[in-house]
């Protein structure tokens, strides 16, 4: 790709929306042996965020933003395939929380592993100050990513296998 100097903020936006995917991918790509690039869209999003610890079934719905019955569903597939697993709660035996199984949290590790390795060799092309101040930079963005209105807007599910 050839870079360019875009003039204006619709442009800069413009540039950058293009540019963000294309890095992603990038970065982000696994071997063609890793079990993550078997699983649909919605089954990943669930151990991603699984990867951060259980959620019970309304609290994994909400987070999604989708329904109760898709979330059940979901679950079923990801138990019968053996990646999560449900589990009961000690000290309340009527909440029942799902959580990645071994085998999910193995997966999810060496997904993680992958895609840091990856961005590691990338960051190492760059000089110390050229990274520090790239890092700086996307953290500002971050912020300012923030406060940009969304409109009521939901996650692109393009952006999903992005996420951790």
């Amino acid at each position: 790709m050839k870079p360019t100097s875009p003039r204006g903020l619709a442009e800069q936006a413009a540039h950058l929306e293009r540019l963000m995917p294309e890095v992603a991918r990038n970065l982000f790509a696994l071997a063609p042996d890793n079990p993550a690039l078997e699983l649909p869209i919605g089954q990943l999003r669930v151990c991603a965020v699984l990867f951060d610890g259980p959620e019970t079934l309304g609290a994994l719905g909400e987070r999604l933003g989708v329904s109760s019955s898709a979330v059940s569903q979901l679950a079923d597939r990801l138990e019968k395939a053996g990646f999560v697993e449900r589990v009961t709660e000690s000290d309340d035996r009527r909440v029942r929380r799902l959580q990645l199984s071994e085998v999910g949290a193995e997966m999810m590790r060496n997904r993680r592993q992958e895609r840091q390795a990856r961005t590691a060799a990338a960051l190492g092309r760059l000089c110390p100050e050229t990274r520090a101040a790239l890092l700086a930079h996307l953290e500002a963005l971050l912020d300012a990513s923030k406060h940009a209105d969304s409109g009521g807007c939901r996650q692109d599910p393009v952006g999903v296998r992005l996420n951790s």
